[in-house]
């Protein structure tokens, strides 16, 4: 295992230091790799009762130089966003956790993987914020939801500016789906994956 407590900025901001990064061929499916990257060192599972959490304020990626060029081909990114619950305590469960949805369950997360290939996300469009479907009495003091639509992505794959109004109409239709709770499988049945 790596330390970066020599390097005076990380030993400031632990939750976006990334002790290591490992690759290696799936034993299950060996046409992939399997990629593993740690962060937030000298942390222990029995450290509670607040465990460790990842930074909402930090995009953790894992970049992969597919052609020796020592520039990324792809990178992974990873966005967390932390949910409270309960803002009267600073506690990160309030009794025993049985389940993700548990009521004791006081700062869950959720994240986002965003993939870019040379640079550019192949996503068109992302929904960034918490669907009405999943809001609890927690969810008041959030960030607000908001939509980003990928230009370089959409005009690779439009060949006129008509292709371009209509691949946005479509990216923003499914983006705001999301918000209302909407899955990909059902915007994919309804003509707007």
């Amino acid at each position: 295992m790596s330390s970066h407590r020599e390097a005076p900025e990380s030993s400031k901001d632990p939750v976006a230091d990334n002790t290591d990064v490992y690759a290696f061929v799936s034993p299950d499916r060996p046409d992939t790799v399997t990629l593993i990257a740690n962060f937030i060192p000298f942390e222990y599972p029995a450290g509670g009762p607040n465990f460790y959490e990842f930074g909402d304020d930090v995009s953790y990626r894992i970049k992969v130089d597919n052609d020796g060029s020592g520039r990324s081909s792809i990178t992974y990114e990873f966005r967390f966003e932390t949910m409270i619950k309960n803002k009267n305590t600073f506690l990160y469960n309030t009794g025993p956790i049985t389940s993700l949805g548990d009521e004791n369950f006081n700062r869950p997360q959720t994240y986002r993987v965003f993939r870019w290939v040379d640079g550019e996300p192949e996503l068109l469009g992302v929904y960034d914020g918490t669907p009405l479907t999943e809001r609890g009495d927690w969810y008041a003091g959030s960030l607000p939801d908001r939509i980003t639509i990928f230009r370089f992505p959409t005009l690779r794959i439009c060949d006129t500016e008509q292709d371009v109004v209509e691949e946005v109409e479509i990216t923003v239709v499914h983006e705001i789906a999301h918000h209302f709770g909407i899955d990909d499988e059902r915007l994919h049945d309804l003509g707007y994956a």
